[in-house]
């Protein structure tokens, strides 16, 4: 999965060379490049708090519920639509994003993947300032980079992306067919989070249509709910 991540990650970093971290800094992020940088902040805390305690399976754990869940299945799913698109700002915040994140969660790994994180390191496009992982500080937490607001407003966002492929995996509907979507919430905070964001949703769950309303909708025939 790492090696699958790293691959797609430098297939598309074209011509950028700039240092992720400035740019990231100094630059306006999409909310997906904003809510994984935070993730990765709440990842970086819970394996050093585990390392402290010296739990090392809890460590291993934590990176690997990120990498796997959070990283791979929905930042990387996220980040394709900037990637392919015209936007040249966004696809250098979503490469500046991708390159930081892989730096990070390198450093991370490499005392329990010693060899592939190595190799992967020195082919990331970035300025490294050791020669080496091995020597390379560890992560340490940049609370600068917590945002809770983007994780509040990502979180209706995968939700309703979940529900709605559940609702396709259990109605055995093919990847390549798109249906229409009704999604009803309570939540005004929500509704506002899926109508702003419906460009995450729609690729992602695979909708021709996105409904969103506040009110229970009337069930169309021939509908799974």
């Amino acid at each position: 999965k790492l090696w699958n991540a790293a691959r797609f990650a430098l297939m598309n970093m074209g011509d950028f060379r700039a240092d992720p971290k400035l740019f990231i800094k100094e630059h306006a992020l999409s909310l997906a490049d904003r809510w994984i940088l935070s993730r990765l902040n709440v990842a970086i805390a819970g394996v050093q708090s585990a390392l402290t305690l010296y739990n090392f399976g809890e460590a291993a754990s934590v990176l690997y519920q990120f990498l796997w869940r959070e990283f791979c299945d929905w930042y990387i799913e996220l980040s394709k639509g900037a990637l392919r698109g015209e936007d040249e700002h966004a696809r250098d915040s979503t490469r500046a994003t991708l390159v930081f994140c892989l730096d990070q969660i390198l450093r991370l790994a490499h005392p329990l993947m010693p060899f592939i994180t190595e190799e992967i390191w020195q082919k990331l496009p970035m300025q490294h300032a050791t020669e080496s992982i091995v020597i390379a500080a560890y992560p340490t937490e940049d609370r600068r980079l917590r945002d809770e607001d983007a994780e509040s407003e990502m979180r209706p966002v995968i939700e309703a992306i979940e529900g709605i492929r559940t609702i396709r995996g259990e109605s055995q509907l093919s990847p390549a067919v798109k249906v229409e979507a009704h999604v009803q919430s309570a939540s005004a905070h929500s509704r506002e989070m899926l109508h702003r964001w419906r460009d995450y949703v729609i690729p992602l769950a695979r909708l021709s249509e996105l409904h969103i309303s506040d009110v229970k909708p009337s069930k169309p025939a021939q509908a799974a709910a």
